[in-house]
Parts: structure tokens; sequence; C-alpha cells
């Protein structure tokens, strides 16, 4: 059994004593002239009930009652949940030393004689209240500090079981180490977008069987999520065999052009492994265009307080998504931005100027090769 929950309503005061005459002495002096709350206990049998009922600041026990003596009851008392802690005064009507030793011994936080002085009754009962208060608030601030690491290990497992599928560990450890988590709401920021789907996907799911266009996603999209985290990249979304994936939110940084490149460059080396499995399980081998586009777009939360999702929104995502389409299987086409931004570690072929469904205007494209390390 545990103890109950203490409440904190002022001083409670618990009398165990089986003459009647006491209990009306010490009423007299814990209700009327010190404002607490008074329990008188006449039977020493039901002394465990009457504490873990009243939820006693201090016990005064009597050390001389029939059927349980005072000792006996005070060990009883400090195995009890409800009293364990509560300070307990000794009441006897003689001094001796052996047997004030012995009550100490046992727990006894007090000893005095019979009845005391109104004013040290007070005192002393007064004095234990609040030591007693002071370590349930010690204890308190205690099992908040443990409920509050237990929360904060209980959000960090949800954000890496949540999160950890989608973006790299860099990025989680960021979430879980910032004071307020991952910041959503709007925020203008440069980042490289990389866009990925494969080439003749839509007619290929009209002859394969439901269960076979699952288990080529899950191949596909599997590996190439896996490369963008290892690239310190966020999975924006899937979008049926596309994959949106941007290099510069929520974690930016100064490589993130670099990185979006290199991440390409890996994905369509990623490929040969992707068709292995493929073949290996009756699927069809399938080829993957790449476009990446760098600039600044708008970061942050979008959809609703229902509903919400941290994503991009702006011309140069519409821009990537147009170069992603320009290319075949097997290419990486990058905007003249990202290559700039990329570096000279970039081999690429070109400029190459090319007219984009849905862009005003020649843009200039390259494509690249390879990076190196």
């Amino acid at each position: 059994m545990t103890a109950p929950a203490r409440t904190r309503r002022g001083i409670s005061v618990l009398l165990i004593d089986d003459q009647p005459m006491i209990g009306v002495a010490v009423g007299r002096v814990v209700d009327g002239e010190l404002g607490a709350r008074f329990h008188h206990c006449l039977e020493p049998m039901h002394a465990l009930a009457d504490a873990e009922r009243v939820q006693p600041s201090v016990i005064l026990l009597d050390m001389v009652m029939p059927d349980v003596d005072g000792l006996t009851l005070l060990r009883y008392l400090r195995a009890a949940p409800a009293a364990r802690d509560v300070p307990i005064v000794m009441l006897s009507s003689e001094v001796d030393p052996a047997i004030k030793a012995e009550a100490f011994a046992l727990g006894a936080n007090d000893y005095v004689v019979k009845l005391p002085d109104t004013l040290e009754l007070i005192a002393r009962i007064r004095y234990h209240s609040r030591a007693h208060h002071s370590a349930l608030d010690a204890r308190d601030a205690w099992e908040a500090l443990v409920e509050s690491q237990r929360q904060l290990e209980a959000r960090n497992r949800f954000i890496r079981q949540t999160f950890g599928r989608y973006l790299s560990d860099e990025v989680v450890a960021g979430l879980l180490e910032s004071p307020t988590g991952l910041h959503l709401g709007g925020e203008a920021r440069r980042v490289t977008i990389l866009m990925a789907d494969l080439r003749g996907f839509t007619p290929m799911c009209e002859a394969l069987a439901p269960a076979q266009v699952v288990a080529l996603l899950n191949n596909y999209l599997g590996a190439m999520s896996d490369l963008v985290a290892s690239h310190g990249g966020t999975v924006d979304e899937f979008i049926g065999d596309a994959v949106l994936a941007v290099f510069g939110a929520p974690i930016h940084h100064d490589d993130d052009a670099r990185r979006g490149v290199a991440c390409a460059v890996a994905m369509q080396r990623a490929m040969a492994g992707v068709n292995a499995r493929n073949t290996a399980a009756g699927l069809p081998v399938v080829e993957m265009g790449i476009g990446l586009g760098t600039g600044e777009v708008v970061v942050g939360n979008i959809g609703s307080e229902r509903r919400a999702k941290y994503g991009v929104v702006g011309g140069h995502v519409n821009l990537t998504s147009r170069i992603a389409a320009h290319a075949v299987g097997g290419q990486i086409l990058a905007s003249e931005a990202t290559v700039g931004d990329a570096g000279d570690r970039v081999r690429h072929r070109g400029p190459t100027r090319v007219a984009l469904k849905g862009v005003t205007g020649p843009v200039i494209i390259y494509e690249v090769l390879g990076v190196e390390p």
C-alpha cells in the first residue's frame, strides 16, 4: 500500500492516547490556541488506519497504553507508508533514559513529559510541522524533477521515433538540444531543393499489382531517403514516386548546395542496388531523373491548427520541379545558382539554356557529372 498524496491545508495533529481527558486537554491547545486540526485516536489498534485517513503533520504518541505499548506502536508507524516520514513526539509520564534512547533509536523525533506547558507543546508542534512540510516540499520538488525528466525522455523518444525516419541524426539532435524543439513559423531562407522521380512510373503501375507497386516504391524511397538523411538533408515529402528534399532547413549548413549535389550523385549510384533488389523480387528495372535548385523560399509550418507540416514554399520549388522533369533517366540537372553555391568541386557539363514549362524566359542549367569529396 502506498500513502495517499498529502495536501497543503495547514497543521494537522493526531494524538494516539487511550485517555479521553488527555484528548480534551491536548485538543483545547491544538484547536483553540494553535488553530490546527486535531484528531484523537483512543484505540491504539486503529492508529495506522487513522494516520492514513488523517495524513497528520505531527503525531503525538503516548508511551503507555493497553493492548500495545508506545514503542511497539512506534515500530508499526515507522513501517507504514502513511506515517513513515511524519514527525512523532513521544508522550510519557516519566523520563527513563534507557526508554527514551530506545524511542529515538526506533525513529521518534521528540520525547516530552506529558502534559507539557501549553506554550512548549505549541512550540514543539509548530517546529516539527514546519520540518515535516519542508521535507515534503523537498520531496515534491525532487518528484517534480524526476517527472520532468521522464516527460523529457518520453518527448525525446517520440522525436527520435517520429522524425528519425525522415531527418538526419544531426537534425534530430538539433531538435532535442533546442529548448523549444523545432521552431515552426514562416521565415525566408536560402536552401537547396532536390526533386527526384522515376521515369515511366505511371504506365508501369498499370502493369503491376498494387502490392508490387508498393514493394517497388518502398525499395526505392527507402534507399533515397536514407541518402538524403546521411547528407544532412530533410525529406520534405513523398509525392507518389517523387522525393522532395531540402538542404538548409530546418538545419542550416554553409555547404548545403554541395551536400545536395553530393546527395544527388549518391542517389543515382544507388539505383544499381535498387534495381538489383527489384530484379530479385520480380519487379521491373527503373530509372530516376533528378533536378536541383537553389534560392530563397519560405520555410515553416504549413497547414492549420489541426493538421500541419514543416515544408517549403516558393518559386524555386516550382523551378526545381521543372528542372527535374527535364532530366532523363540517370541524369542530374542543376540550376545555375546551385552549381555556383556548390563550388568548384562539382564536375559538370554546361551551361545549357533551356525552356521550361511554366517558367518565363530561358533557364541556365548544368548536367552534374560528379562531385569531389
